[in-house]
């Protein structure tokens, strides 16, 4: 796999956009619910109910995927 500086503009630049949106969602986080709905019934009520912290590992989800 090539270094990051060797890489072309596209990758570098997707990069740099998926850590600004995880710093400002990091900033932000202190701003949402202590508790979400996670996961919802068949019959659209929620049923599932995740940490505000869990959200962390939804906003590192992009980096996984470069």
């Amino acid at each position: 796999m090539k270094a990051f500086a060797e890489q072309g503009w596209p990758v570098r630049r997707l990069t740099l956009v998926t850590a600004e949106n995880f710093a400002v969602q990091v900033v932000l986080l202190f701003f949402f619910p202590l508790r979400a709905a996670c996961h919802w019934g068949a019959d659209g009520l929620a049923n599932g109910w995740m940490n505000r912290y869990f959200y962390l590992l939804y906003f590192a989800l992009p980096f996984a995927i470069l």
